[in-house]
């Protein structure tokens, strides 16, 4: 099956964020992922994250908890999800700072074994204005996974 685009989020001129269903290995998974298309290059990224259907619900549900907290913190972890034995998916707001001017919406594999623990590039950040495209886009692939 050809991973079908669910949603797109543009990150400038020549970068978007895209939403897709892929099935692999006959599983359904959820690609959140950068696509660049420019002069140099046109494809994607490492920078992005494979979710299942069931991490990917669980992420939903803690960004939609975080929207309905009054007093959301904007420097804040939102949820840590457990991949696997050595990976977990991290949802966090982040402070402005010399790159972003706004407060931002980090959701980021962080891994611990032998050869190193911390950040990978698999993740993507975004303005937190763009929080229920996040949640919506996220809602329309697992109503695709479940209608097959």
């Amino acid at each position: 099956m050809t991973p079908e685009i669910i949603g797109k989020i543009s990150l400038g001129r020549t970068a978007e964020l895209r939403f897709e269903r892929s099935l692999f290995k006959g599983k359904n998974y959820i690609n959140i992922r950068r696509f660049v298309e420019s002069a140099n290059f046109t494809g994607y990224t490492k920078k992005g994250v494979t979710l299942s259907p069931d991490i990917a619900q669980q992420l939903v549900n803690a960004l939609n908890q975080y929207l309905q907290t009054s007093e959301a913190n904007r420097n804040d972890e939102i949820c840590r999800l457990t991949k696997n034995e050595t990976t977990e998916l991290i949802a966090r707001t982040l402070p402005p700072d010399e790159k972003h001017d706004v407060t931002s919406i980090d959701i980021r594999e962080y891994v611990q074994t032998e050869n190193y623990t911390g950040w990978t590039q698999k993740g993507f950040r975004l303005h937190i204005n763009e929080i229920d495209n996040i949640i919506n886009f996220m809602n329309d692939c697992l109503r695709k996974i479940d209608v097959e």
